[in-house]
């Protein structure tokens, strides 16, 4: 979960992209984005140690 994260490559960053480009497009408002990034802690590197690894012999 770390690695997805750091690579900005996990679920909630993914959203706060798509509301990142979404809002460019005046499609939802600007804040949305802004919302969800506080929301899912996404500059928090320690945000993901609660969640299970799974794979690759996590």
């Amino acid at each position: 979960a770390a690695a997805r994260r750091f690579f900005r490559v996990d679920a909630e960053s993914v959203v706060v992209a798509a509301l990142e480009a979404l809002g460019k497009r005046g499609e939802v408002d600007k804040s949305k984005a802004t919302e969800a990034l506080a929301k899912y802690r996404i500059a928090d590197p320690t945000a993901v140690a609660s969640v299970k690894q799974e794979g690759a012999g996590a």
